[in-house]
């Protein structure tokens, strides 16, 4: 009885003991299994909240603020764009349709008569110097010829579409050339290629004097050197102007002495011609004033000596 009971309560005992390790091992088990399912469910909730806060992501908000900016800019642009295009287009026909109103009939380009009808229009004469500054804004290549893309290059550049708009940048053009240095350089060097004959290289001597005159309607040098420069070609016998001597002419006007003079510095061989006429002239002027002021006393010296002689009478 008492084995029995014995081995009751070892069997009891160890029963129990199999329970509570049992009843352990379920525990634990639920427990893992409980706090899985948490930590799963702890996961999906932080999946769901990134996933519901990924929508209002900072960076994503100005990202599509950008490009939102970056669209609506391009717009701007683009539509800028066309409408600087269709005033192009604007300004293209209207210079288009003016050139075509001066245009030779049987050539694409404005010739004499085109050209007499356009300064008409402008109301200047064909000879002005405005005409000459327009020649150069169009940067044409041939005396009494616009070609149609010399006009219209030029009055694109101009930004004129009608005749008043035209004059009135010309006259302004004018107004500059009187101040501005390099301007004038432009146009003086322009004017050797404009006074060209088709082919020549030296510019003819009429051409060349009649282009001094007309271009130094603005800036004029000093000491009446241009009159006596031309004073001094019309009475040589030259063929024509070089080049050379065309550009070199400015800088010897703008520094002319004829006292300080060099002749052998690299000047063009006219100019030590002229230097050496006006050297000759000025002594002739200075002749010719001692021998009027010498014929002035001689005279005043008879009227005295005329004087004294009917007095003693």
């Amino acid at each position: 009885m008492g084995n029995c009971l014995r081995c009751f309560k070892s069997s009891t005992s160890s029963d129990n003991s199999v329970a509570i390790n049992s009843s352990q091992n379920i525990n634990i088990s639920e427990k893992e299994k409980n706090q899985h399912e948490s930590e799963e469910l702890l996961q999906t909730n932080v999946n769901n909240i990134n996933i519901k806060t990924s929508h209002y992501d900072s960076s994503n908000y100005k990202k599509s603020l950008v490009n939102g900016s970056a669209s609506s800019n391009s717009n701007l642009v683009e539509d800028k764009s066309k409408i600087q295009t269709a005033k192009s287009q604007l300004a293209d026909n209207a210079i288009n349709k003016m050139f075509e109103e001066y245009k030779d009939k049987d050539e694409d380009a404005i010739l004499s008569e085109g050209i007499e009808k356009l300064c008409k229009d402008l109301n200047f004469e064909p000879d002005e110097f405005p005409i000459l500054v327009l020649a150069f804004c169009l940067d044409a290549k041939q005396m009494c010829k616009f070609t149609k893309q010399e006009f219209i290059y030029g009055l694109k550049n101009l930004n004129a579409t009608t005749i008043s708009e035209l004059r009135d940048r010309l006259m302004q053009i004018v107004d500059d050339l009187q101040t501005n240095v390099d301007l004038f350089k432009q146009l003086y060097r322009f004017s050797f290629h404009f006074g060209l004959d088709e082919g020549a290289r030296i510019l003819s001597l009429d051409m060349a004097m009649s282009l001094w005159k007309l271009v130094y309607t603005v800036q004029a040098p000093n000491n009446n050197v241009l009159e006596r420069w031309l004073s001094f070609l019309s009475k040589e016998s030259i063929r024509g102007i070089q080049r050379d001597t065309w550009l070199m002419f400015q800088n010897f006007a703008e520094c002319f002495d004829i006292n300080s003079y060099d002749s052998n510095e690299a000047w063009p061989s006219l100019f030590d011609d002229f230097v050496e006429y006006e050297i000759s002239r000025l002594k002739k002027l200075e002749l010719n004033e001692e021998e009027r002021d010498k014929r002035e006393q001689e005279n005043n010296n008879n009227n005295i000596n005329f004087s004294h002689k009917n007095e003693q009478i």
